[in-house]
């Protein structure tokens, strides 16, 4: 290979004490998350609890994809760009953006959707089957929407 970075090379020089403080912000954050959203409470979390858009009251703590797209820097950021990549979202014109598996579904019903998709996938990694997060497809929705609803959950 020309050009290119020897990956044995390149693991034998890496110093994990240059990013023992990125390694511990990240644990931070990540404690963080499942202190606000346990993976057993899952299956009975609230749309609000979950979306982008809805206007949080002052004060109150931040929702899931809130969290994840501005509160863990150190856990891989996704901050920026477009919403779409949240699945589902309520838009500032007051409709609700899905995703395509969940297209046409009234809100309530495409968040029973995806969150039992998110209790499947948790499920799934829990007993170390990974194969079983390629049947998940509401999770492996990434284009972004068109369809749009005003009706509210």
């Amino acid at each position: 290979m020309t050009n290119g970075v020897d990956v044995r090379t390149a693991a034998a020089e890496f110093d994990r004490s240059a990013v023992a403080d990125v390694e511990s912000a990240a644990e931070d954050e990540r404690k963080q998350v499942l202190s606000q959203f346990p993976l057993e409470d899952w299956a009975e979390l609230p749309l609000e609890r979950y979306a982008l858009g809805q206007g949080a009251p002052t004060g109150s703590r931040p929702t899931y994809c809130r969290l994840m797209e501005f509160g863990t820097p150190h856990l891989g950021s996704i901050k920026g760009g477009s919403a779409a990549k949240h699945i589902m979202y309520h838009h500032n014109s007051g409709e609700w953006r899905l995703s395509a598996p969940l297209r046409g579904m009234d809100p309530q019903d495409a968040w029973a959707e995806l969150r039992g998709q998110f209790v499947r996938a948790f499920d799934a990694v829990g007993a170390g089957d990974f194969e079983a997060l390629d049947d998940l497809e509401v999770l492996r929705a990434h284009e972004p929407s068109t369809a749009r609803t005003r009706a509210n959950p």
